[in-house]
């Protein structure tokens, strides 16, 4: 199912879901709340990410796909290592609403680029998106 739609719209879609999920998450008390709103998160953020590793591999030739995802995906994991350390940031300055409005903004962020630079791919052949 999830193949027919368009990959770029699943991530603008899906970011945009995230960051309101998050945003709800920030400011829940009843325990069921918060249970259903991560478990919202954890679906959303799971499925973002299949979405989004079938999308940058259909955005480089065959020919260089494996290097050009392995070095997206590389800068992708060596970025990790500092989103650790801006969120604790966030929790420890400004509380947990500040640390899950920042990942909200960035997911907002990640629909906007995604949605105003990423071209389409569904049904294209691969080598006409990627020359």
């Amino acid at each position: 199912f999830a193949d027919t739609i368009e990959r770029k719209a699943q991530i603008v879609v899906l970011s945009v879901f995230s960051s309101a999920f998050a945003l709800g998450l920030a400011h829940l008390t009843a325990p069921w709340a918060i249970i259903t709103f991560g478990t919202l998160i954890t679906l959303v953020n799971t499925w973002f990410s299949c979405a989004f590793h079938a999308y940058q591999s259909e955005l480089y030739p065959t020919a260089i796909r494996s290097g050009a995802v392995g070095f997206v995906y590389s800068w992708s994991r060596l970025s990790s290592i500092f989103v650790g350390y801006v969120y604790t940031f966030m929790l420890r300055a400004h509380g947990v609403a500040a640390a899950f409005e920042t990942i909200a903004a960035a997911m907002v962020i990640s629909a906007t680029i995604a949605g105003r630079f990423g071209p389409l791919t569904n049904r294209k052949q691969l080598e006409v998106l990627a020359p």
